[in-house]
């Protein structure tokens, strides 16, 4: 059986370079996801100019962004009782990224200079990766998140592939993961869309990722499967921890507002879902690529298929929701 490629879409840190302005950092103060209205009010402040404006794309005026962040002891035992974490003596090191609800700001900043309307954003892949300890060091103390834009790719005739990348580091310096997030825009006016660089190999890469089918035997011996529940509330409950507060993901009514047919689960839900898994399997995270091909609706069981390094997330009708590989 021929195993799911390790990345469907190259890493920006791989063929490209930061923007000659990298060195021009603006530095933010931005609330955790705790302090829900200080962070409601940012979060909408930089969202709904480009909800009401009209959906541009302007690579050259996207910005520089830092921010600190500490997680605390609330926001562990949150993230611990909402995807039922095994602690204390027998405990799993969960590499789990409490920081983010403020990498959500930066990026939100960071595409609010592009104009892009955040119902036309999709995440397309993620990627982390973790030094020796990192899992640690993503739990505990203060930390210093870097975020920006890297390469902005022309993907289809109305379609553009942002790669954005966080690093994350500790007070003293030392670094504790490098984020990488690929983000389908869509529904762009032609003349916007070719502003962005042209790349024939990532946008090959990228159309045969979102065309992607299961691969993975879930009745082979080398298979092993798991069973993963999806609750009704998960949306709401990820979205106070992770700042991703969007309607779509907490009740019909709000995806019908915004054009879904059903609510479905954030994708940061479904790689922290996946994280945990993994973590119990006792499978090495070192770097750990997700790649989302479907919504997830709630109140919906999903199956996870792993066979190596490769997994696979199925919905109930056996349709892939996401793949990756972690190592």
């Amino acid at each position: 059986m021929n195993l799911p490629a390790a990345s469907a879409i190259p890493s920006p840190r791989s063929d490209s370079v930061a923007p000659d302005d990298a060195g021009q950092v603006a530095v933010l103060r931005l609330p955790s996801a705790a302090r829900a209205l200080r962070y409601g009010a940012r979060w909408w402040a930089l969202a709904v100019p480009g909800l009401l404006r009209q959906h541009r794309l302007r690579p050259g005026r996207a910005g520089h962004y830092a921010a600190r962040f500490e997680p605390d002891t609330a926001l562990r035992d949150a993230f611990s009782t909402l995807f039922d974490l095994r602690n204390g003596p027998v405990g799993v090191n969960y590499p789990f990224m409490y920081a983010q609800g403020v990498n959500e700001l930066l990026q939100a900043r960071v595409l609010a200079d592009l104009g892009v309307n955040l119902r036309h954003v999709h995440l397309l892949r993620h990627r982390t990766r973790l030094p020796a300890g990192g899992a640690q060091g993503l739990a505990v103390g203060g930390q210093q998140l870097d975020c920006q834009l890297m390469r902005a790719v022309r993907a289809g005739p109305t379609e553009v592939l942002l790669l954005l990348e966080t690093r994350i580091s500790d007070d003293a310096g030392h670094h504790l993961a490098l984020v990488e997030d690929a983000l389908l825009v869509s529904a762009l006016q032609v003349a916007d869309a070719v502003q962005a660089s042209e790349d024939d190999l990532l946008r090959r890469a990228a159309s045969r990722l979102r065309r992607r089918g299961a691969e993975l035997d879930g009745g082979a011996n080398d298979v092993q499967v798991r069973q993963l529940y999806i609750a009704t509330d998960a949306g709401r409950r990820f979205g106070r921890l992770s700042g991703q507060i969007s309607p779509v993901h907490t009740s019909r009514l709000g995806a019908r507002l915004l054009g879904r047919r059903h609510p479905h689960v954030q994708p940061m839900y479904l790689r922290n879902l996946v994280t945990r898994e993994l973590a119990e399997w006792g499978v090495g995270q070192s770097e750990l690529q997700l790649s989302f091909i479907r919504k997830s609706c709630l109140g919906q069981t999903l199956r996870l298929l792993r066979k190596d390094s490769a997994f696979e997330l199925l919905d109930e009708r056996g349709r892939l929701v996401a793949f990756g590989s972690a190592t």
